[in-house]
């Protein structure tokens, strides 16, 4: 995400931690870490 959003690319970005969520949701039963949710409403803004 960090990456995309340096360039520019913020929708990237987004679609990043999207694709991230439902992988890790799928695959461990779990949500992103407050961490990672905190950089992703960043995007937000």
């Amino acid at each position: 995400m960090h990456a995309y959003s340096a360039a520019g690319n913020r929708a990237e970005a987004l679609n990043v931690y999207h694709q991230f969520r439902e992988i890790l949701s799928a695959e461990v039963g779990t949500e992103p870490s407050e961490q990672t949710q905190a950089i992703y409403l960043g995007l937000l803004e």
